[in-house]
């Protein structure tokens, strides 16, 4: 349930803190080798506290925004428990392709998703397709991999590009970057299903000139918002 998923994922964290505090202070104290010698260098203590505070950082985060990750109606359907599942999800984030705040589920693309102009062109629309290469094939099993661990809905949000001036487009220009917003999206969208994301969990949409991202994507935490 919702409640025990909450009360044993705050345990373990308030376990973790205490823990992550007894041992900084230890690093506090004059570092002696085991055979008398001279302490630590300062330098390597130093690094080692930087390591903790942010691991203690990172759990006082999850702590605070525990509350918005477990009123997530999908949230944990894996069937994994709460450490569980914010461990994976930490191990996927630290390989930094992609990053997901699960307070509002938007995955951030830490590299670039690039796309490519198709030789093919249908009645005059420029016809794209994902440039495939290593790091884009690193990027969309991570994002296979968090919609594996959270089992929610992806919504894939292509874009096109903003208007320079405040004169806005055409409405010729508007179907045209439509399309081609809506191209991006299932290019995406095509990949992931390569990847074995179910067909029924990919949304797929297109905005005309917002932001200045190609495409947008979005683990759907709150279906009912």
């Amino acid at each position: 349930s919702t409640a025990s998923w909450r009360a044993e994922l705050r345990n373990e964290l308030s376990i973790g803190l205490r823990l992550l505090a007894d041992a900084a202070r230890d690093l506090r104290a004059p570092a002696r080798q085991a055979d008398g010698g001279d302490a630590a260098p300062s330098g390597l203590v130093d690094s080692r506290l930087t390591d903790l505070q942010e691991v203690v950082r990172q759990l006082r985060e999850d702590i605070r925004t525990l509350p918005v990750r477990a009123d997530a109606p999908n949230a944990g359907c894996s069937g994994a428990s709460a450490p569980a599942v914010l461990r994976e999800l930490r191990e996927v984030q630290a390989r930094r392709n992609v990053a997901v705040d699960l307070s509002s589920g938007v995955v951030t693309v830490c590299r670039p998703i690039e796309f490519v102009q198709s030789a093919e062109a249908v009645g005059g629309q420029v016809r794209v397709e994902l440039d495939r290469t290593e790091t884009t094939d690193h990027i969309f099993r991570d994002i296979r991999e968090l919609w594996a661990i959270l089992r929610v809905k992806i919504r894939i949000e292509g874009r096109s590009q903003r208007m320079p001036s405040s004169q806005g487009f055409t409405p010729e220009q508007r179907v045209r970057l439509r399309g081609l917003a809506l191209q991006r999206a299932e290019c995406v969208r095509e990949r992931l299903l390569e990847e074995g994301v179910a067909a029924s969990d990919l949304l797929t949409s297109g905005e005309v000139g917002v932001g200045n991202k190609c495409v947008i994507i979005k683990l759907d935490m709150f279906p009912n918002s």
